[in-house]
């Protein structure tokens, strides 16, 4: 008898486990995939947004930016809107920079010198951690620089809050 139970449990944890940890490409080589926009939870919509505001510009009804495609299928119009600025700031009350610019609103305008083109993102479930692999190509043409960054970002979920790992 005890060991039906052992082995019940441990199908049991080992089912729940596996359903709690993936791997979801939003953005691969600057293509975006509206699909598994349907598939992201509300931790995962949140990291994708605060990352997309840190490192994006701001949309128009013109730009065919991917963050801008992004935000359209979130039904996100103004990402000034204090409601989701204030949203964001709850999920990272731990993250100096991205509070910073979320006071900044919008952090780079559609005309700034500088702007970014997002090439890839993925989102990574790992038990109760979360992490964002976000990768944007950029230029500055007041000042003729480029860059390419490429961030891995962990996070522990907890409370509706992300907890910086690394």
């Amino acid at each position: 008898m005890i060991f039906r139970i052992l082995f019940l449990v441990s199908i049991f944890y080992s089912c729940n486990t596996k359903e709690a940890n993936y791997t979801k490409v939003i953005v691969e080589n600057g293509v975006f995939s509206k699909s598994i926009i349907k598939t992201l939870t509300e931790p995962d919509k949140m990291l994708l947004l605060g990352y997309l505001f840190t490192y994006g510009n701001e949309c128009d009804e013109t730009s065919t930016k991917i963050k801008c495609q992004i935000l359209t299928e979130f039904s996100i119009d103004n990402e000034c809107e204090t409601a989701h600025i204030e949203n964001l700031k709850k999920w990272f009350v731990k993250e100096d920079l991205l509070k910073y610019k979320l006071n900044k609103c919008p952090s780079l305008p559609i005309k700034a010198a500088i702007q970014n083109d997002i090439k890839k993102i993925v989102l990574r479930k790992d038990k109760d951690t979360l992490s964002i692999n976000f990768s944007v190509i950029g230029m500055n043409t007041s000042q003729e620089k480029n860059w390419d960054i490429e961030v891995v970002k962990k996070y522990l979920v907890k409370n509706k809050m992300f907890i910086p790992l690394n």
